[in-house]
């Protein structure tokens, strides 16, 4: 399995903790986004990693230099601006597997990872029922199989919320990129990878609703947000996974 991780943007809501610096730079616990991510897809079963890097790209890459980790390269998006689609794009030519979709900005307790593990076989949106959810969150609507059926930050009927991951398997890849292309063609600019789950879903071919809600996961958007992230893996480290050395 292939690891994408989206590490393009400013972080611009964290105000002036990314003045200078990249969201997948900003530490957690003295420890960046971006070893987080690194560390998670690891433990879930990726064997190579792919960074996307934009804002700050020169960053990024030496930390991921001095990281030394074995199968681990990166791609840079120049467009990172505009919607997130192009993180993705960027990605495209370098994916030829099955591969697991991240964001850099959120940090899974650790256990999470074998809840993914085990649920990687269709083509997977992971999702969880146990948040409350507000007018920034990802919201899922479900079937009647229990597949996904529409995603949008606007639904005001939903049963579950995006976590900001995507399992696609190589026999998934031709029908994933062809919604991919359809929404680029689409909505152009705006265009935002879980886009791609709601055109999978209206063409016929809805993504399996992966669980990994009774843990509970951290994202990092704004200072009120990576204040409580500091303060929950500060008080058990050894449950949040950070890469430092290969």
């Amino acid at each position: 399995m292939q690891g994408v991780i989206l590490a393009a943007g400013t972080g611009s809501r964290l105000k002036h903790m990314t003045e200078s610096i990249p969201k997948a730079m900003v530490r957690v616990n003295g420890k960046h986004l971006l070893t987080y991510a690194l560390a998670f897809a690891r433990e879930v079963g990726c064997d190579e990693i792919v960074v996307v890097a934009g804002a700050h790209a020169n960053q990024v890459v030496d930390l991921l230099s001095g990281l030394k980790l074995p199968k681990v390269s990166w791609v840079e998006n120049s467009d990172y601006l505009i919607g997130n689609l192009y993180s993705l794009g960027a990605a495209r030519s370098v994916i030829k597997e099955d591969f697991l979709l991240m964001n850099t900005d959120h940090v899974y307790h650790r256990s999470i990872a074998e809840k993914v593990r085990s649920q990687c076989s269709d083509l997977v949106a992971f999702c969880d029922h146990d948040r409350d959810l507000g007018n920034d969150d990802m919201k899922v609507s479900l079937d009647a199989d229990g597949r996904l059926h529409r995603i949008s930050k606007q639904l005001t009927e939903f049963d579950r919320g995006y976590v900001g991951m995507t399992y696609c398997p190589d026999r998934s890849l031709d029908a994933y990129f062809q919604a991919f292309d359809r929404v680029a063609t689409e909505f152009g600019d705006r265009a935002m990878v879980e886009m791609v789950l709601g055109d999978l879903a209206l063409n016929g071919k809805r993504p399996a609703v992966g669980d990994i809600s009774g843990v509970g996961w951290l994202e990092i958007d704004t200072p009120e947000e990576h204040a409580m992230a500091e303060s929950a893996v500060e008080k058990s480290p050894e449950d949040f996974l950070a890469v430092e050395k290969a």
